[in-house]
This record gives structure tokens, C-alpha cells and sequence, in this order.
């Protein structure tokens, strides 16, 4: 009951008058009833019967109600009906109530209203069941039989008719009236009425005949539209007989005739037919239609093509398909004016107004024969049936008739759904055949030719205004343009409902092109349409005013277009290059995420779900096979043609194939590349886009130590692909940069190998000495005798990759991210990695960084290295990143600051006095250097702690960061050397018969003293240029290190930290810039720096130096090693140039204190000792590269033999230094023959170079001056002199990684201060000046260090304390050399710097450190200081140990160390960190 009583309206009175029904209850009811009138009074009556059924009152109280009721309302006739439907709704809920009781009431209530209603009526009303309870009628089952039986008689037994004689006129006449009439609507509809009454004929039959009449009078079809509307008919009777029309026509043999499609759609559009209903009555069923598309699905992904017998595939089919071949050759001179309708009329080709024979068959707009074209209006419907199986069947896909279902492409035959449809296109009623096609999977139902060819016409007859407007022909081909028209049937269609033609981009967008929308791939089969398409998108995205970089709805259905029709349907043309420019213009000016986009989407999405695609990929794959299988340098020419045909077509899948086929076989990206160069522009975009997830895919670089085959292989071929072809680079590079952001440096191969070939310029670490001195010169050196050769061939390519950079701001992302990355790779990333592919990785960064940067500063003008380039004080502080590499970049933008400010200054002081002198150019140019110096050290003095200004200034550091080898020499040698090649070539020229004209030859001979020219004044200019430079130094060398609050020791050290070592491990050329500008300094008696006191920092030990390098490092390490050498060993070679260079310098000045004597005076070091000096320097070389060889780690045994062959010119020297290198050389080779391959490499190679060199060594007698006097016995461990040969055993401890991570470079130079040289009796000993020992104050890392987070660490009171720790290295000693034997007073020569009272030095207590032992009469020169903190523990420990090493002795005490077979994490830099707090 409660669905009842929720229907109650007024259940509060109702109630209120059941409960004082007899009293006042029955009264107020009634009144209520007679003032509201029957409306009200029903409402209440339903109210009461639903009550009383519920129990609320007694059903008997209706006896006297009702006859009161009726008795109000019997003057209205409605009221027994509607009382009745009361009944009739209470009767049906009743049956769902479940109460016994209810429905005992119900029948009651039924009851008490029978005797007041008319029984008639209830038994029309009431239910069966209900009537024989109530004895209306006695049986149930008697009732239903005869009223079967009724409604048979009434409506479907048929009259018996005298149809010889009345019906047969009848229809007669009718027939007769309906072919004939002429004349209007309204009389011929008086005559059909007047036919029916007389004749008795059948309204239906009737109907029927006027839509035959309609079907066959197609000129008439909107008068019989009227007479359909005046006779007024059921909607859902009239559908049924169309459907019954259609049914009659659905037998095998049978085809529907076209009239009857243009009725049923004439009468839908008209809305004379429910297209619902009538599409039920439509064959094939949609159950059928479904089953078929996923068969024919299944037969595509199982289709498996054969390979081709031969490459001769590409047919003229392939050829004729260009737009270009579409002007067919033989028309224009055999018929006048074909050639304009073949150019202009899409209808010619693809069927807007022509349709071809049986014999011209169009296959993806390709005619299949010649044939004259013939008008739509004389097609047979045989014609287009035949049209419609040949199209229909694969819409001209290339396989064998085997391989189709015909029971699937069956089901396009005598579609009458899909038949209808098109018709309803041709009317131009979208809205009702959207409707149909809504009902269809995919785009099967646009696969029917006929319907397919329907929705191109309409979308020709939309687009044409605004298609005119914005896309006009040449004047010369406008009066042969054909203007599609819908003068057929669009005029008889409601203008409500006909989609009108466009004018506007607006309108396109939300009209016309979600109408494309629904072709799909199957647009392929009109050319002309997707041109046209093409070209209109291009007209709208190309207009810079439209593109407001926001996305609109015009650009939305571009993009959606170009997802869901055009590049699809590329797929299913054959080889259209034209088609594929056309696409390429409208994509080109999208941006390349949005482009990336559509292709991953075609490549991925697209080909999966369509059946036709799917097998059109299955042949271009197996074709793409054949044709790599076949290239090679050979027949690259052939092959890359056909490899030109398949991409027009489908780019993605066939080089995602030929990506794969380059990563297995590497030799073939040479060729390759080459055979590309057939590739349209689309086919380029889309292979960046192929290499990218190429890269993405390639997981094997993640894992191997090397570099992975396949990440070389597609870097190299990415970069000859840069190199030969012009295409977008934005997407690569922005790749690129989008791995650095997330931490992955791997894909940095792909930048340095675009780098190279676009630019030409590599960063390699086997460069010759010769290269490098080029380096040093001008540009045009550096063309033609650097690494720079292949500038001069790369200029455009070299512009075209600068213009991708500043278009897309990836300048300074790039710097930032490599810098930051080059660090990441050692402190923030995976710290199990082994640290040979950690090494590597940070190489690449590094290596990478340095060619950006040289390549910006080749190409960057003034104005956009201005413009690009951030201050260096916002790189440093607020991106972090480091001094060398913001210098580095800074280089060239100070050098063209000086250069425009010394030409606008020399322009203006030579107006007012003339020509200046070079020594007046000289001073401008040292001012102005000066004043941009200043300003930079004002920027970035904030960034460092004042201790390292207070020892080093900021001037000085400013100036040598400034600087690169260029400003110090002129490399002479190298423009004598290049001189001198391009002379031997011009003389070759002349005497050689290589064939060439005498023309010829001398154009060639005067370019080639153009070049001698040119290198002859570049020459003079550079020598111009480090005249003012020296000039400028010279003038600054005053204000360096004249501060009073740092020793020269301290000054040496953040020198070193600061300076030296960082430059030296950036490049190579900086590494020799390094050596050099210390030689300058040096020149230029700078005061307060201490030439030996570097030196001898630099050679105490290497040992930790060369274990932190990385491979790349450790060549450019080695070559600063060696270009320092052969300044000293220069020196060391002469006493005449010893004295001339080094003799008066302030670089060389030392305090001897000999015994007890406390002399403090200061006196030049003489050559001899100098000598000793040098000595003491090989035997640290010695002693530190054996206790590498010797570690067994594999970062410390690589280092070391990359840095011996580096240095191989000028080191070994010394024949027993020499023969101990060489047999732990020698040893290694052994040890590592069958573990380690590359340290096999390494010693062979080693061992080879050493062996012709060992001729020239020497005997230490040679080397340096040796007193044969005995030792005597003391704490000095010494050796036995009768032997003439050292025997000691060489020991070291290398740092773990935790004892390095508190103060990487510091603790390098403190533990090379911390170990000292052999001790030599009775010759003098060089030491610092015991100020020098002092407690280390703290240096923090400046704030600019991403990597140790020093930015914290300056004011931090930590690094205070931890600052002043040292790394010490204790000597462990065999028992044989722990013997000692001393003799005579031992001197000690101290180098000395002032002191001064207000030094902190002074205040702390002198350490005087033991020597450890060498070889005897060796002179030691200490090259460090001792932190008092640590003096006494090191005391102790020196005083027990020694260092010795003998040459003959294989009993060598090497240090603990890990072994390099087994990861470890990632060395910490010495070269990049300044103190780092623990």
C-alpha cells in the first residue's frame, strides 16, 4: 500500500473526515467536493478510495457518498469516465499489493460503483481477472478467445471485393491521376479522397502508390511531398510501408533502386518517417554489421604478406599517385579543355560530378586505366554497382584476392543503411545521416565507396567559398576551376536542417570539419579534398595573427583533423610525396610537443583499429625489411629511392625498422643516412620523433660500463642526420635537455655528437701537442691547424642549431644543467654505480659542457651573447654553478666587452688627437681590462668567504679565470708549421700532373697564399694582442697578493685550489693555460709568490691528485704535469739559463739556515741546489705513481699509466727511477693479462713508448751533484752506499672516501705539505719558514657548490673546526729499510716569506718536522706546512718511519685499497670542492 498512499494529495483532510465521518466528516467532504469542483472532487475521491483500501474506514460509508457525488457532476458527461480511470489505477496497483485483506476491500469498493457506472465501460477498462470476480463475465479464457477472435475479423481478414469490376477501376484511376497530374496538390488530393469513398479502397494500398508515384516522378518529388502532407497519414503506418518496400528488395540477386533511397530520405528529412523505426527494417542487422568488422580485424592482424621477388616494387602505380601525375598526360592535346577539368575538378578523379566506367577504376585516387570520363546523370545502376564491388572490396589495397573474406567485403554490397546514408549526404541532411553513422564501428561505414564518395562531395560543396577566399588559384587556371554544386537535391532539403557552405575559419571549425571527422582514413581515396584541407589549415596556422598561444577551437579541430583523417589517410595513399609536403606545411608551424603528438598517436593509436591500415603496415614492413636487407654503399642511391617511396606513406613504422636495423649493424649508419636523403620534411620530423623513442626504448644503456652499442649507434646517426638534412631540432634537443632535468646524463651522447657534426667541434683528449699549440693562436689557426678544421664547412648547419637554441631559451638551461649533472653524478646519484661508469658519465658531462660552450662562443654575435648570457655573479649565486664553468662562458663575452670598448675609445681620443701610439693602445687596453676586472670581482666577492680574499684577492683570481692561453703566447711554432704545409701544397700543385687546368691551378695557388697572407697578419695581430695583455698584467702585478693577514703559503694554496687545479682538470688547453700562466707570473716577478714553493706543492705527491681524476682527467692532468716539467727540466738543463731566468727572480728567493745557525737572510737558490731540488721532484713522481701501480685499484693503476704517457717526454729521466717504473709496468701487464683488458692495454702501450726512450736516461751522478760521505745513525732512514743502488720499500695510504669527503682539495695540498722529500747529508734542505706552520683557518666552499652544499657551510661553526684537520699519509716501512745510518750536521734550507707581528702564524708554536729517508746525497725540499694540532701525533709518526725507494728491489709495501673488480662509490673532487663540513 505504500505506493499508493504516496500518491494521496490531500491525505490530512481525507484522514480528518475518516475519523468523524458520521458526525461532520461526511459533510465536509462533500461540501469540499461541490466548492472545488470535479478536478478537486476526483483528486479527493482517490484520496478516499486509497484510504479506505488501507483500513482506514469502512467501504460501506460509499453506499450513500457516491450517489451524492454523481449527483453534483451529472450535468458533465466526462465525469463517469474519468471516475472510471480512477478505477482503472487503482485496479492495476492493486495486483502488486500482496494483502488478501486489500484486495477483499478493492472488489468490494468495485462493487458499491458498478451499480453506479456504465458496465460497458468497466469491462473496457478493468483487467480480465478483475471482471470475473466481479461476474461481468464468466470465464477468463472465453473472454481473450473472442476478443483474438474479434480483432482478427476487424483487422486482418481481408474484405471479399468484386475486384474485376469496383477495386480494379478503382486503383485504376488512381494510378492514372497519380502518373499524370500536372497540376496543384489540392485537387489531385479532393480526386484520391473521392476514389478511396467511392471504390472502398484501402488507405494503406493507397499510400503506398504515392510513394511509387514519388519514386518514379523524381522531377515531381516535392509536389508528391505535398500530397503526402495533405493526405496526412500515421507516421509510424507510413514507416512501416517504406520498411515493407525495402524488405522486398533484401533477397541476394536483388539490389534496391536508388529512387527508392532519394524517398525514404526525401520523406526523412521532411520528418514524414521515424528513422528509427525505418532503420529497423534496413538490411544488413547491426549485429551482422559488428560480427563482420571483427572478422575482417582478425583477418588483418593474422594477414601476413609476401616478400617481394624483387625491389622492382615501386610501380608506376606508386609514381602516378603524385599530384603532380594526377594531370594526366595525354589529355591536355588529345581533348580541349580536359586538362582544366583533370586539374581543377575533383569530381573527374574522385567522383564530385563524374563518375568513371566499368573500365576506369579509381584505386586510392590513382586511375587504374585511361578511359574517357563520363557523366554521373548517364550512370546505370549496374555501372555503379560494379564500381562499388571493385572499391568496396580492400579500397585498393595491394594484396591477393586469397587473402580477402568475402563474406565480410559482402556486406557492402546492397547496404541499404549505408545506402541510405549517403543519400541523406547528398541532400546535404547531416544531422540524419550523422545519426546512421553514429550507429557504426570505427570508420567501416565510410568504407563504403559509395557513401565515402558522398561525404567528400558534401565536404567539397562546404568548403569551397571560404576555400576560394583564402587558398585562390593562379588567374591563369581560375576559368577551369570547378565549383562543386547540390542543385539535385539540396533544393528540396529544409533549409533547417542542410548544412550551408562556409565563409569563415569559425564556421569551418564547428561545421565542416566534424564532418571530416567521421571519414577517417578513408579520405585517402580524394586527394584533392585532403589537399585542400591541407591548404586551409596551412592559410589559418601560418597567419602570425592567429597564432595568440592559446589553443582555440579553429587550431582544436585542425589538430583533431589531422589525428582522426589526414595522416591516416597518408597512410593508405601510395607514395604521394606532394600530399605528405602539403600535410607538412600545415604541421610545420605547430609547435613540436603538439607534433609529436599526432605522430605518437599515428603511429600507436591509429594503426590498431582499423583493418585496411593494419594491412597496408603489414606489406610496408615486410617491403622496409626487404630494402635493408638489400642496402649497402653500393646500391645506396637505388635503395634510398625506394626508401624514399614507402615513407611518403607511412614514415613511422618504417623507421622505427630501420632505427632498430642501425642499432644490431652499426656500419650501416654511413649508409643509411645517405639513402635518406629521398625523405620529405614530414619524414624527417617524424624520424626525430622515431630516434626519441628510440632513445626512450633503449634500456641497455643503463646498465653497461661503456657506453651501450645502440645509444653510439643512434647518437652517430642522429648526428650525421643533423649534418646532411635540415629539419626542426627543437624536439631532440628539448629531449635532451628534459633528461638532465630529471637527473639522467646518459642521453648527453646525442648533444655531443650534433655538436660535432653541425659545428665541427669535438672535445677529445687525444689530441696532439701540435693541435694545441694551434689552440693557442687565432681562428684562422685554429681552421686550419686546430681541431677546428671542419668550422669553415659548417657554417649553415652551425647557425641552424644556434637559431633552435635561442628560439627555444635552451642556452643557459643547458650550461646550468650539465654543470649541476657533472656534480650530481658523483654526490646525488645511484651510489652503488661502479665507479667506472660514474667516471665516464661525469667525463661526458664535462666534455659535453665544454663543447657547448665553445660552440657558443664561435657563434654567439655580441648582441646575443649579451642578450642570452646571464651576469656571472647570478650564475654563480643563484643557479650554483661552478667558477670554471661561468668563466668558461664568461670568457667571450669579456672579451668582446674590452674589445668594443677599446674601439669606441680609441675612436674618440683619435678625433681629438689623432693617431695614438701602441704603447698608449697598450694602456687603454690595460685600464679598460682593469675597470671590467673590478666590476666583476665587486660581483662576485659576496660569494666567497673573506679568508680566500684575504690570501688570494679577488683581482688576481678575476684576472686569471679572464684569461686563456692565446692572451699569454704567440704560438710561433704552430703558424710556421702551418706556413709551411700550405707552401708544400702550393708546390705539389705546381709540379704534381694531377689534370687540372692552368686555371685552375692558379686559383687554387692564390687561395693558398691568401692563407699565408692572412696567417701572417693574424700572426702580427696576436702578438699585438699579448703585448697588451703582458702589458695589462704587468700594470696589475703590483696589487696581487699584498695582503698581510696570509703567508705566501696560504696565498700558494688557494692558488692552487682555487686556480690551478680546477682549470687543469677542465680541458686540455686550460690544462696547458695553467702551466703557462704560472710561468708568467713567474716572469713577471710577481711579488710575494713563490715559484718553488708551487712547484714543489705540485710534485710532493700526486698520488691523490691522480686518484680522484676520471679518465679524461687524468690526461689533462698529465698534460699540466708535463708542460711544468719541461719548464723545470729546462731550467734544470742550463745553469747559464738558470741564472738568466730564475737566478734574480723573486719566484726563487730562499733563507738557508744551516745547523743551529739562526741566518735569516734571503738569498737566491742556487742552480745546484735547484738541481737536488728537481731531483727530489722525480723521485716524488717515482715514489707516488709506483704506490699506484702497486695499489691494485683500477681508478688509481689507469690514472697513473695515462698520466706516465703523458708525461713520457720529460719523465723518466733518471735511469733507476726509470728501470723502477718500468718493472712494476711490467708486472702489471702479467697481473692484469687475463683480468682487467683496458689496464692491459694501457701497460702494453706504456711499455712500447718507454722502451725507445730509455737510451737517453741518466744516472742521478748525471741528474744532480752527490757526495759520497757517510750517514750517520739518527732518526733519517738511509741507504747503503757501496751498493751504488737504493733498496726501499715505497709506501702509501690512499685516503678512503670518508676521509676525503671532509676536505677534498684541501686535504690534497695539506698532505702533500705533510709529506716530505729524502733527507741528503750535507746538502742544504728547502723548507718553508716556520710562520708557515700555523693552525689552518677555516676556507668554506662558496655558495655556488650544488654538489656539497657549501652554502650552509660558511657560517657554520663546523666548518671552523673541521677546516683545520689535515689528511695525513703514514709510511709504513719494511724492516730492511727501517735501518739508518747518519752522519755529519744536517742543513735545512727554509724558504721564507716576511713575517709580521700581526700574523696568526706567529702566534702558534714551530713544528720542525724528521725527514723521512731517500736515496743518499738527494736533496729534500718540503713543500708544505704542519697544522699544530697535528704536529706532534705526525712527529712521532715520521719519527719511526721512512720512505725509501731502491731500484733494485722488488719488495715493495703497498697501501690497503679497494679493489677496482668491486663497485665503489664515486670518488669525491678535489678539483671542484673546498672544504666540506662533514
Amino acid at each position: 500500500m505504500d505506493p499508493l498512499l504516496a500518491v494521496c494529495q490531500n491525505p490530512v483532510f481525507v484522514s480528518s473526515c475518516l475519523k468523524d465521518w458520521d458526525k461532520f466528516g461526511k459533510k465536509n467532504f462533500l461540501v469540499k467536493c461541490r466548492d472545488g469542483g470535479l478536478q478537486l472532487s476526483l483528486k479527493l475521491l482517490l484520496d478516499l478510495f486509497v484510504r479506505l483500501l488501507s483500513g482506514d474506514g469502512k467501504v460501506d460509508m460509499l453506499t450513500k457518498l457516491l450517489p451524492e457525488i454523481i449527483k453534483n457532476f451529472r450535468d458533465d458527461p466526462s465525469f463517469e469516465s474519468k471516475l472510471l480511470d480512477i478505477l482503472w489505477f487503482l485496479d492495476t496497483a492493486i495486483y502488486e499489493v500482496q494483502s488478501e485483506a486489500v484486495r477483499d476491500r478493492y472488489f468490494r469498493l468495485l462493487h458499491l460503483c458498478k451499480t453506479h457506472v456504465n458496465p460497458a465501460l468497466l469491462m473496457e477498462r478493468l483487467s480480465e481477472d478483475t471482471l470475473e470476480n466481479m461476474s461481468i463475465i464468466q470465464s477468463k479464457q472465453q473472454f481473450q478467445t473472442r476478443y483474438v477472435r474479434t480483432k482478427t475479423r476487424l483487422f486482418f481478414k481481408q474484405q471479399k471485393f468484386n475486384l474485376l469490376r469496383e477495386e480494379n477501376e478503382g486503383y485504376a484511376k488512381l494510378i492514372t491521376e497519380l502518373a499524370q497530374t500536372t497540376g496543384p496538390m489540392e485537387a489531385v488530393m479532393t480526386q484520391v479522397r473521392s476514389l478511396i469513398g467511392y471504390f472502398d479502397l484501402d488507405p494503406n494500398r493507397v499510400l503506398d502508390l504515392i510513394l511509387d508515384a514519388c519514386e518514379f516522378r523524381e522531377n515531381m518529388s516535392q509536389q508528391f511531398l505535398k500530397l503526402i502532407r495533405l493526405y496526412n497519414p500515421d507516421k509510424h503506418d507510413l514507416t512501416h510501408i517504406l520498411g515493407h518496400k525495402f524488405h522486398f528488395t533484401q533477397e541476394p540477386d536483388i539490389v534496391t533502386p536508388p529512387s527508392l533511397y532519394k524517398v525514404a530520405a526525401l520523406l526523412v528529412s521532411e520528418g514524414f518517417v521515424n528513422l528509427d523505426v525505418l532503420y529497423s527494417h534496413l538490411y544488413p542487422s547491426d549485429t551482422e554489421i559488428q560480427t563482420a568488422r571483427t572478422r575482417l580485424l582478425s583477418s588483418a592482424k593474422a594477414y601476413r604478406p609476401l616478400a617481394p621477388s624483387s625491389m622492382a616494387f615501386a610501380s608506376s602505380t606508386a609514381i602516378n599517385s603524385s599530384l603532380n601525375n594526377i594531370l594526366v598526360n595525354d589529355a591536355s592535346r588529345s581533348e580541349p579543355g580536359l586538362l582544366g577539368n583533370v586539374i581543377t575538378n575533383p569530381g573527374l578523379s574522385f567522383g564530385v560530378n563524374h563518375e568513371p566506367s566499368s573500365h576506369n577504376i579509381v584505386l586510392n585516387g590513382v586511375w587504374a586505366s585511361s578511359g574517357p570520363p563520363r557523366n554521373l546523370d548517364d550512370s546505370s545502376p549496374s555501372e555503379d554497382n560494379h564500381l562499388s564491388v571493385a572499391d568496396n572490396a580492400v579500397l585498393s589495397e595491394m594484396v591477393e584476392d586469397k587473402d580477402l573474406d568475402i563474406t565480410v567485403t559482402a556486406l557492402y554490397e546492397n547496404n541499404q543503411k549505408l545506402e541510405l546514408c549517403s543519400t541523406l549526404l547528398r541532400m546535404g541532411d547531416w544531422i540524419n545521416a550523422q545519426a546512421i553513422l553514429d550507429r557504426f564501428p570505427g570508420y567501416w561505414a565510410t568504407g563504403h565507396h559509395q557513401l565515402c564518395r558522398s561525404m567528400c562531395e558534401l565536404l567539397h560543396y562546404l568548403i569551397e567559398p571560404l576555400y576560394a577566399k583564402v587558398c585562390p588559384l593562379p588567374v591563369c587556371l581560375q576559368r577551369y576551376r570547378h565549383r562543386p554544386s547540390f542543385k539535385t537535391f539540396c533544393s528540396g532539403t529544409p533549409s533547417s536542417i542542410r548544412l550551408a557552405p562556409v565563409k569563415d575559419f569559425t564556421q569551418l571549425a564547428r561545421t565542416v570539419l566534424p564532418v571530416a571527422a567521421y571519414l577517417g582514413p578513408n579520405m585517402s581515396t580524394d586527394v584533392v579534398l585532403l589537399v585542400k584541407f591541407c591548404r586551409l589549415g596551412y592559410a589559418y596556422i601560418s597567419d602570425p595573427n592567429t597564432r595568440t598561444g592559446t589553443i582555440e577551437v579553429v587550431y582544436q579541430g585542425f589538430f583533431n583533423l589531422l589525428d582522426e583523417v589526414l595522416l591516416p589517410s597518408l597512410n593508405l595513399v601510395d607514395a604521394n610525396c606532394c600530399l605528405a609536403e602539403e600535410i607538412w606545411q600545415l604541421m610545420r608551424f605547430m609547435p613540436y610537443d603538439h607534433r609529436y603528438r599526432l605522430y605518437g598517436q599515428w603511429r600507436h593509436i591509429s594503426a590498431q583499429n582499423e583493418p585496411r591500415i593494419i594491412r597496408k603496415n603489414a606489406q610496408m614492413l615486410v617491403r622496409a625489411k626487404a630494402i635493408m636487407k638489400r642496402l649497402s654503399k653500393e646500391n645506396v642511391k637505388p635503395m634510398g629511392r625506394q626508401l624514399g617511396t614507402l615513407s611518403h606513406s607511412n614514415p613511422g613504422l618504417l623507421f622505427d625498422h630501420v632505427l632498430n636495423t642501425v642499432q644490431l649493424y652499426t656500419n650501416l649508419v654511413g649508409p643509411v643516412v645517405e639513402a635518406l636523403k629521398y625523405v620529405s620534411s614530414l619524414g624527417y620530423d617524424v624520424l626525430t620523433f622515431c630516434i626519441i623513442e628510440a632513445l626512450i626504448a633503449d634500456e641497455t644503456k643503463l646498465e653497461d660500463l661503456q657506453l651501450s652499442q645502440s645509444l653510439q649507434a643512434l647518437s652517430a646517426f642522429t648526428g650525421l642526420l643533423c649534418k646532411k638534412y635540415q629539419f626542426d631540432l627543437s624536439g631532440l634537443l628539448q629531449y635532451v635537455l628534459n633528461q638532465l632535468k630529471v637527473g639522467k646524463s646518459y642521453d648527453l651522447q646525442i648533444l655531443r655528437e650534433i655538436l660535432h657534426r653541425m659545428s665541427g667541434i669535438d672535445i677529445s683528449e687525444d689530441m696532439t701537442d701540435e693541435q694545441l699549440q694551434s689552440m693557442s693562436g687565432g681562428e684562422l689557426l685554429l681552421q686550419e691547424g686546430g681541431y677546428y678544421a671542419q668550422i669553415r664547412n659548417t657554417r649553415k648547419n652551425a647557425t641552424r642549431l644556434k637559431d633552435a637554441l635561442i628560439e627555444h631559451n635552451m642556452i643557459m638551461p643547458f650550461i646550468f644543467l650539465m654543470a649541476q649533472q657533472r656534480d650530481a653524478v658523483l654526490f646525488l646519484d645511484d651510489p652503488d654505480r661502479h665507479v667506472k661508469l660514474a667516471g665516464r658519465l661525469y667525463d661526458q658531462c664535462q666534455g659535453t659542457l665544454v663543447q657547448f660552450i665553445t660552440f657558443l662562443g664561435l657563434q654567439l654575435t655580441r648582441e646575443e651573447m649579451q642578450t642570452q648570457c646571464l651576469p656571472i655573479e647570478r650564475m654563480m649565486g643563484e643557479f650554483h654553478v661552478p667558477a670554471d664553468t661561468a668563466f668558461c662562458l664568461y670568457r667571450s663575452l669579456f672579451e668582446q666587452r674590452v674589445s668594443r670598448m677599446l674601439e669606441t675609445k680609441e675612436r674618440a681620443d683619435s678625433n681629438r688627437a689623432g693617431d695614438q701610439s701602441k704603447s698608449s693602445t697598450k694602456a687603454l687596453f690595460a685600464a679598460i681590462s682593469q675597470q671590467l676586472c673590478g666590476e666583476i670581482a665587486a660581483a662576485i666577492r659576496p660569494l666567497y668567504p673573506s679568508r680566500v680574499w684575504d690570501e688570494l684577492g679577488t683581482n688576481f683570481f678575476v684576472t686569471f679565470w679572464t684569461l686563456h692561453s692565446s692572451d699569454l703566447v704567440v704560438p710561433e711554432a704552430a703558424y710556421q708549421r702551418q706556413v709551411l704545409q700550405l707552401r708544400e701544397q702550393m708546390q705539389q700543385i705546381e709540379t704534381a700532373p694531377n689534370g687540372w687546368t692552368s686555371a685552375k691551378k692558379k686559383r687554387e695557388i692564390e687561395r693558398l697564399q691568401g692563407l699565408v697572407d692572412k696567417l701572417a697578419v693574424e700572426q702580427t695581430e696576436r702578438h699585438e694582442h699579448v703585448a697588451r695583455v703582458r702589458a695589462w698584467l704587468l700594470a696589475e702585478r703590483d696589487s696581487w697578493f699584498q695582503t698581510r693577514l696570509a703567508t705566501k703559503t696560504d696565498t700558494i694554496t688557494q692558488f692552487l685550489q682555487l686556480c690551478i687545479y680546477p682549470r687543469v682538470c677542465f680541458t686540455a688547453a686550460d690544462a696547458i693555460y695553467a702551466a703557462q700562466f704560472m710561468h708568467v707570473l713567474h716572469q713577471l716577478k710577481t711579488s710575494r709568490f713563490s715559484t718553488l714553493i708551487c712547484l714543489d706543492r705540485i710534485f710532493n705527491d700526486i698520488t691523490l691528485p691522480t686518484s680522484m681524476c676520471t679518465e679524461d682527467e687524468a690526461h689533462r692532468y698529465g698534460r699540466f704535469l708535463c708542460a711544468v716539467l719541461e719548464l723545470v727540466m729546462r731550467w734544470h738543463s742550463s745553469e747559464e739559463l738558470f741564472n738568466s731566468e730564475c737566478g734574480q727572480f723573486p719566484g726563487f728567493v730562499t733563507v738557508f739556515r744551516k745547523g743551529s745557525d739562526a741566518n735569516t737572510k734571503a738569498d737566491q737558490l742556487q742552480f745546484e741546489n735547484y738541481r737536488h731540488v728537481v731531483h727530489k721532484w722525480h723521485y716524488r713522481i717515482t715514489k707516488a705513481t709506483v704506490a699506484c701501480l702497486e695499489s691494485g685499484s683500477y681508478v688509481q693503476i689507469r690514472n697513473a699509466l695515462i698520466i706516465l704517457t703523458r708525461i713520457l717526454p720529460q719523465y723518466p729521466r733518471i735511469l733507476q727511477f726509470g728501470s723502477a717504473v718500468e718493472r712494476r709496468v711490467l708486472k702489471l701487464k702479467e697481473e692484469e693479462k687475463d683480468r682487467r683488458p683496458d689496464l692491459k692495454a694501457l701497460a702494453f702501450s706504456y711499455a712500447g713508448l718507454l722502451l725507445p726512450r730509455k737510451a737517453k736516461w741518466v744516472s742521478e751522478e748525471e741528474f744532480h751533484y752527490k757526495e759520497n760521505k757517510p750517514l750517520r745513525c739518527g732518526s733519517v732512514s738511509g741507504l747503503s752506499t757501496a751498493s751504488g743502488a737504493h733498496s726501499s720499500s715505497v709506501a702509501t695510504r690512499v685516503p678512503t672516501g670518508s676521509e676525503r669527503g671532509h676536505h677534498p682539495a684541501r686535504s690534497v695540498l695539506n698532505h702533500q705539505a705533510n709529506v716530505s722529500g729524502p733527507p741528503t747529508e750535507n746538502q742544504p734542505s728547502v723548507n718553508y719558514d716556520s710562520s708557515s706552520s700555523a693552525v689552518r683557518r677555516p676556507v668554506a666552499a662558496p655558495s655556488f657548490m650544488p654538489a656539497v652544499k657549501s652554502s650552509s657551510s660558511v657560517n657554520d661553526p663546523r666548518s671552523r673546526t673541521h677546516s683545520a684537520c689535515v689528511v695525513n699519509a703514514p709510511i709504513a716501512v719494511s724492516e730492511a729499510s727501517s735501518r739508518s745510518v747518519t752522519s755529519g750536521p744536517q742543513q735545512t734550507v727554509t724558504v721564507n716569506g716576511p713575517t709580521h707581528s700581526n700574523s696568526p702564524s706567529n702566534k702558534q708554536r714551530s713544528v720542525q718536522r724528521s725527514d723521512v729517508s731517500a736515496p743518499s746525497h738527494s736533496s729534500d725540499y718540503t713543500g708544505g706546512t704542519v697544522d699544530e694540532l697535528q704536529g706532534s701525533k705526525r712527529r712521532r709518526m715520521e719519527a719511526s718511519s721512512g720512505n725509501n725507494l731502491v731500484s733494485g728491489s722488488t719488495n715493495v709495501v703497498s697501501s690497503p685499497s679497494n679493489s677496482s673488480a668491486q663497485k665503489v662509490s664515486s670518488p669525491i673532487r678535489f678539483l671542484s670542492c673546498i672544504n666540506v663540513v662533514e
